[in-house]
């Protein structure tokens, strides 16, 4: 579920944004392949195709930063959204 005030379209890539610190930034997670906006609610439902080919996959590998390098990286996006937002 995300805020119906977020601009979600069909076609959409969905990324992980790396601030949980669980997941790299800018990992890709599926396609939007379906937005509902529910009269009278506060979140739409967003359906997402998921990018990986889950039953083809038998390993995964995943490079991750070091956790220096990994939290300037998720402090420079987030000072790049705060930049936009406030022009």
């Amino acid at each position: 579920y995300v805020a119906s005030t977020m601009d979600v379209r069909v076609g959409d890539l969905i990324m992980t944004s790396g601030l949980g610190l669980k997941f790299p930034i800018g990992y890709p997670v599926g396609v939007v392949t379906n937005v509902t906006y529910l009269a009278g609610q506060r979140f739409a439902q967003i359906t997402v195709t998921p990018s990986a080919k889950l039953n083809q996959s038998r390993q995964v590998l995943l490079v991750w930063l070091t956790q220096s390098k990994f939290n300037k990286e998720v402090k420079k996006i987030l000072t790049k959204k705060d930049d936009k937002k406030s022009s």
